[in-house]
Order: C-alpha cells, then structure tokens, then sequence
C-alpha cells in the first residue's frame, strides 16, 4: 500500500506544505503540536496552522528564551530547550511532535557519536 503525496503549490499554505511533507492525513484540529527545530525558523508557526496550542521549540545550548507554561493562554508561542537536557514540557502535553531534518543537525552537534544515538537520545526525550 502506498501514500500518495498531494501536489503542493508553491503558494500553498504552511498548513498545507507539512501535511503534505509529513502526510498527515488531516489536520490536529483541538490539539497540541510541537515542533522541535535547531535552525532560527519554525515551519509551524503560522496562524492557520490547525491546533489549539502550537509551540515551536528551538533546541541550542545557550537559552536566552526559556519555555514557560502557557500561562498568557497564546496559542502560537515559541522558545527554546537545551539540546543535551531532558525537555522541560509535562509529559502528554502535545499530539503531534515535529522533527524537520531536527535528528539529522543533531547529529552535526553531537559529531562524536553515532547518529542512531543521537536519533535514539532524542526520540527518547520525545517520547
């Protein structure tokens, strides 16, 4: 059985362009995602984006803009984490996590081990 990828315009929205990447079948509707990134730009931040909380979370060493709990009610928000930490989110806060190429820089960081450590250490954390 295949999945057939819908054709995505290059107009097309945020929304549409990870569905399509990701082959989510619909959206998340009343619920929670995470995206966690290494790069300056999340891809989920966007006000279409379908869920009742969205959170972009940029992994680094250096955290000059914590994650707090949602207590300004945002739905959009974004922040950062320590790469080499456990997350600092309670556990079943989120339906869909989000990792675009996020296993593939972690392992230019962490260069000293394998990159399925590297993948199995952070789907761990995930999890």
């Amino acid at each position: 059985m295949s999945i057939e990828t819908p054709a995505v315009g290059l107009y097309a929205t945020c929304e549409a362009r990870l569905r399509a990447l990701y082959q989510i079948p619909t959206p998340p509707g009343k619920a929670a995602v995470l995206e966690l990134r290494l790069g300056d730009e999340g891809r989920v931040i966007d006000d279409a984006w379908p869920a009742d909380l969205v959170v972009s979370c940029r992994l680094t060493e250096t955290i000059s803009h914590p994650c707090t709990p949602n207590s300004a009610g945002a739905r959009v928000q974004t922040c950062e984490a320590a790469y080499d930490a456990p997350l600092p989110f309670a556990a079943d806060t989120f339906d869909l996590v989000i990792l675009h190429h996020t296993l593939d820089e972690l392992a230019s960081v962490f260069s000293q081990r394998s990159s399925q450590q590297v993948a199995e250490d952070c789907l761990r954390r995930v999890a």
